[in-house]
């Protein structure tokens, strides 16, 4: 049965204790030959920065999560949108899906925490 860890990022400031608490989750996995999935969603580029550095402390294979319908450059739009999806429990559309998700035992999920969080 695969484990899946959730683990949400804000902005990088999680990411030290992150890795930390991921170097032996991350030798135990590549011991038992576990593959790791670091599945991320980034707007501006920094949580993209932060699960690429995951994926490469933890041997990771890193996959970018994007909306089918792309959210507005701008920042006020794209938080009235992400606010509006959240109060309606919205689950928007994605381009692409995970190949083989059964044959990864940790999944690790790194996304912007704009005061928007999906509950």
């Amino acid at each position: 049965m695969n484990v899946f860890l959730t683990i949400a990022l804000t902005l990088g400031l999680l990411m030290v204790p992150v890795l930390g608490m991921m170097n032996g989750a991350a030798a135990e996995a590549a011991a038992s030959n576990h593959k790791i999935l670091v599945a991320y969603f980034s707007h501006s580029g920094t949580t993209k920065k932060v699960a690429g550095r995951i994926a490469q402390e933890t041997g990771g294979t890193l996959f970018e999560i994007q909306p089918s319908v792309p959210y507005p450059n701008e920042y006020q739009a794209c938080l009235d949108r992400a606010s509006k999806e959240v109060a309606e429990k919205a689950r928007p559309g994605i381009l692409s899906r995970v190949e083989n998700m059964e044959a990864y035992a940790w999944f690790l999920w790194a996304f912007p925490f704009g005061g928007t969080m999906r509950r």
